[in-house]
């Protein structure tokens, strides 16, 4: 998908306290937006229309539970990648997130510099989950005991959509060290690839 347009639909409350993503997706060339909707129907039925590669959606729909909608999708369309919008003080549902496979971004965090990082990830086939998802859930994952602080750090900031050479950089190792610390973490979880790791270790 690298280097194609990535065709997306946004299902958003209008707020007039933050940036809407659409304001965002605007400055980017390489994204499509296909539609628009304000409720989880409307947005729902966009989908079923275009089958878009992204769809963004915001946690305080009125009408229908944004899980539902988001179950919704996934069932009539499993091959997009649903991208959930919340924030900071809204309880994210982190198991249920990992049991749908999808993406998690907070207003807070929202900019231009992040949403292209992200599309960057989404061309590569990853998905992110920001720390705050898990900021209270991940002290009592069962892996909390067995992964070290510094091996937890780095799939966090890995679920972010970090590079291997971000994460160097951000906790001051090489590369190298950084590929042998995910190695040592996919042989404890017992998966093979970073995103299997980043997965397992939200579901537990």
């Amino acid at each position: 998908m690298v280097g194609e347009t990535i065709r997306v639909v946004i299902i958003e409350t209008p707020s007039f306290f933050r940036y809407g993503v659409k304001t965002l997706i605007g400055h980017l060339h390489n994204v499509q937006i296909l539609g628009i909707a304000t409720t989880g129907k409307t947005g729902f039925e966009l989908v079923a229309k275009h089958l878009p590669d992204l769809v963004f959606i915001s946690t305080d729909l009125v009408e229908l539970f944004y899980l539902e909608v988001v179950r919704m999708i996934l069932e009539s369309h499993p091959k997009a990648h649903v991208v959930i919008l919340f924030e900071e003080e809204t309880a994210i549902h982190s198991n249920d997130i990992s049991k749908f496979g999808v993406s998690c971004i907070p207003y807070k965090q929202l900019n231009l510099q992040r949403l292209k990082r992200f599309i960057q990830s989404h061309a590569d086939g990853d998905f992110w989950v920001t720390r705050s998802v898990y900021s209270e859930s991940y002290l009592t994952n069962r892996y909390a005991g067995i992964l070290n602080d510094r091996q937890i750090n780095m799939i966090l900031l890995a679920s972010e959509g970090r590079t291997m050479m971000d994460i160097a950089n951000e906790v001051h190792v090489s590369v190298r060290t950084v590929e042998n610390e995910f190695s040592k973490i996919n042989e404890i979880l017992g998966v093979r690839t970073k995103i299997e790791a980043i997965v397992k270790f939200i579901a537990n």
